[in-house]
């Protein structure tokens, strides 16, 4: 068994549930809604993506740097041409390809780093299989408690899930 999937008519209830086995020492939950909830991901303890800002800001500083400086080497030492008078190395010439090249490595990073936090591509996932589940990008509220947890015990979780006014509580196959 992958775990148990619960049903929730309501956003307060999935909160509730989730607030609950969270205070009893649950870790390995997962909740799926049709909106973002940010009660939700404050008590799952999903932090912000500093570590992605951080890998953005220097891959857009590292790639505009090192662009600037390909073009400056070949402007100014391997190809050097007079242009109308101007400087071999004149920097409003070669500043805007730089920041496009800057803008383009950024947003791939950016694309990368995101896909890496939400442990994408993921072909095959046992909660998709469940029936229904495709509801919860339309209406459905779910919480998702995987057996892989330490204090994880069938029986336990489903009293605890009933308790709250849970519509529906079903196992999940791997």
């Amino acid at each position: 068994m992958y775990g148990l999937l619960a049903e929730f008519a309501s956003e307060a209830e999935l909160i509730e549930a989730v607030r609950k086995l969270h205070k009893r020492g649950f870790r390995y939950l997962d909740a799926y809604a049709p909106y973002p909830l940010p009660a939700l991901a404050e008590i799952l303890g999903i932090r912000s993506g500093l570590l992605e800002r951080l890998i953005v800001t220097v891959t857009v500083l590292a790639a505009g740097g090192l662009f600037y400086l390909l073009e400056y080497v070949t402007a100014v030492w391997v190809y050097p041409h007079n242009v109308s008078g101007k400087p071999y190395g004149a920097w409003p010439a070669l500043l805007p390809s730089a920041a496009v090249i800057a803008l383009l490595a950024g947003g791939i990073a950016a694309l990368l780093a995101m896909l890496f936090r939400a442990r994408l591509p993921h072909p095959y996932h046992p909660v998709s299989a469940t029936a229904d589940f495709t509801l919860s990008a339309k209406h459905r509220f779910y919480l998702v408690i995987e057996a892989r947890d330490p204090l994880f015990d069938g029986q336990t979780v489903r009293t605890i899930l009933t308790e709250g006014g849970t519509a529906a509580v079903s196992e999940i196959a791997p």
